[in-house]
């Protein structure tokens, strides 16, 4: 009877304990939740079909209405967990080592963006997509959201070769380039053909590119390219142009992304 009576008394308190914790205001999240959003871009370029890009905005974007941010594009749609995940990371600190900055990516499977990406590695001398950039995409972040003029252009394999093929064709876009593993065989974006003449003869504000890559065995068949691009940039590399290359040996060929975006910030 008396353990009847404990168990009746203890199973009541636990109820009303629980009805006293739902009636209470919801708790503020351990940590800030960052705010993403679509943002939609039309171009010419992309004929009828606008592209949603995908932005994330610092967590005190909100509260700190006088700041203005750095800009972070990746043209990889799988990217933005990871870039935003290693930016609040790395930035929660007061913005070091990473600045606070708009994490930007693509949409996926984009077929009016994926044709112009083609072009660009497919027909020498087309620059269609940096037309893109130029003109519609970078304006429209600019218009849209309180940047800084610094911007970033990050990318792994095939749009670290992209990243490349900007710099060395209109490395004004960006301020920093970020080229994780590049793909640079078969005359990728013509990068290797092109670099050594307009390295050389760069112009303008200086630029920053951090390029890396692995000796895993996807990145085998890049080894040649990548050392042949490392010798042209320590060839024609003009003063415009600060550089850093690095190897990230014995290390697995889907970390080079996370490896190259940390050691370039």
């Amino acid at each position: 009877m008396i353990q009847s009576l404990r168990c009746y008394y203890f199973l009541t308190l636990m109820f009303f304990i629980a009805i006293f914790w739902s009636s209470q205001p919801c708790a503020k999240p351990a940590f800030p939740v960052s705010t993403t959003e679509d943002h939609k871009v039309t171009s010419t370029l992309l004929g009828a079909e606008s592209a949603n890009f995908m932005v994330t905005l610092p967590h005190n974007y909100q509260q700190s209405p006088n700041k203005r941010y750095v800009v972070l594009l990746d043209l990889h749609p799988r990217s933005h967990l990871m870039l935003v995940g290693m930016h609040d990371w790395m930035s929660h600190n007061g913005g070091w080592p990473w600045p606070e900055t708009i994490i930007i990516t693509a949409p996926d499977g984009h077929q009016a963006l994926g044709k112009l990406k083609q072009r660009a590695i497919e027909q020498q001398g087309d620059q269609a997509l940096l037309d893109f950039f130029e003109q519609d995409l970078l304006p429209a972040i600019d218009k849209r959201y309180r940047t800084n003029g610094f911007r970033i252009f990050n990318g792994f394999t095939g749009n670290a070769g992209l990243v490349l093929y900007s710099l060395i064709n209109r490395p004004s876009l960006f301020n920093a380039y970020i080229a994780a593993s590049p793909v640079l065989s078969a005359d990728f974006a013509y990068v290797l053909n092109d670099a050594p003449e307009k390295l050389k003869n760069m112009q303008g504000k200086p630029r920053f590119l951090f390029v890396s890559t692995s000796d895993s065995d996807f990145e085998q068949r890049q080894l040649d390219s990548f050392a042949k691009l490392e010798g042209i940039i320590q060839t024609n590399a003009n003063s415009q142009l600060n550089y850093q290359i690095k190897r990230f040996d014995g290390s697995y060929y889907m970390t080079q992304p996370i490896l190259a975006t940390a050691n370039g910030i």
